[in-house]
């Protein structure tokens, strides 16, 4: 065979595979490129579960963030409108919603004669989600922008704190329901309530006692946010005594601690844990969750609650 004729071939099978190989340097190029993340602080990306996203999700928000630093604010609004309208997968969550909001408010802001209109978004991404104005406000934002945040937000405090009753359900060792009126520093409820037995015998719950009561306590709420406190209750057990089958009323006092998470609606989730619960005689049955004799007294601990409440 002819030095041409070999010379041929090899440019022959050189055309058959250089394709290929250029394909899979091009894929391996492609894939070893960092992926581009958004010029925001990483807290935020967290929130934003940046990485968790659809791919197209991702560049919709890095290209709004671009957009917004060149200053061109109408190409970023369109942007962000265009995240806001995703649906199915693309639908945009909670936290997604609330950022894109509070970045049209910035872009709106930017805007010429636009403080009205950012102040619509600034509304919109604290009803998505409170926290975005206490915990991931962006650095870039404006003082003038951040005044009308703080001016809303302390808007909704105000709002909540001038709801003074409220009806609160409790279920635990002791059973609620009460009615509660807050003045500027102590709130003061009044219900009744009873101690839930379960008999594990016949598998039944029982109610052998009726308690009413009186409790003070005392904690600063916040909204969407975990608040604690502590409470007082003087409060009066009535019990059927089984020597003699009457009516037996005796005196108590106790103190423990409470955990609220209130809600801008008024709604309002928590928990209490009695420290201690003295009962000036000795009870006759003691249901009370954990219990203990002290001469003629009946200390009680450990008691529980889980509670749903409304203000209004």
């Amino acid at each position: 065979m002819s030095h041409a004729s070999v010379m041929r071939q090899w440019r022959t099978q050189l055309w058959r595979v250089l394709p290929v190989v250029l394909i899979i340097s091009g894929g391996a190029s492609a894939s070893a490129q960092p992926k581009k993340r958004p010029n925001l602080d990483k807290k935020v990306i967290q929130y934003l579960a940046f990485e968790k996203l659809p791919t197209p999700t991702q560049s919709l928000i890095v290209s709004a963030i671009d957009s917004f630093d060149n200053r061109k604010n109408r190409q970023s609004i369109d942007t962000l409108m265009t995240l806001l309208a995703g649906e199915g997968i693309y639908k945009p969550r909670r936290s997604l919603r609330a950022w894109s909001h509070q970045w049209l408010a910035l872009n709106y802001f930017s805007v010429l004669d636009s403080a009205a209109r950012a102040e619509e978004y600034v509304k919109l991404s604290i009803k998505d989600d409170v926290e975005i104005w206490r915990e991931y406000a962006d650095s870039r934002m404006q003082p003038g922008l951040r005044e009308i945040y703080q001016e809303y937000w302390d808007e909704l405090q105000q709002n909540f704190d001038k709801k003074r009753h409220s009806w609160r359900l409790a279920v635990g060792t002791i059973s609620r329901l009460d009615y509660s009126y807050r003045s500027r520093f102590l709130e003061v409820l009044a219900g009744f309530g009873a101690p839930v037995v379960v008999d594990l015998q016949d598998q039944k719950f029982r109610i052998k006692q009726v308690l009413l009561y009186t409790r003070i306590q005392r904690m600063r709420r916040s909204i969407e946010r975990i608040t604690a406190g502590l409470y007082f209750e003087p409060s009066f057990l009535a019990e059927k005594d089984t020597t003699n089958n009457k009516l037996r009323i005796t005196g108590a006092v106790g103190v423990g601690v409470v955990i609220a998470y209130p809600y801008k609606s008024g709604w309002e989730i928590g928990g209490s844990v009695e420290g201690a619960r003295l009962l000036f005689e000795k009870s006759v049955e003691l249901t009370f969750s954990q219990t203990k004799e002290i001469g003629n007294s009946t200390l009680s601990y450990g008691n529980f609650e889980f509670y749903v409440r409304k203000w209004f």
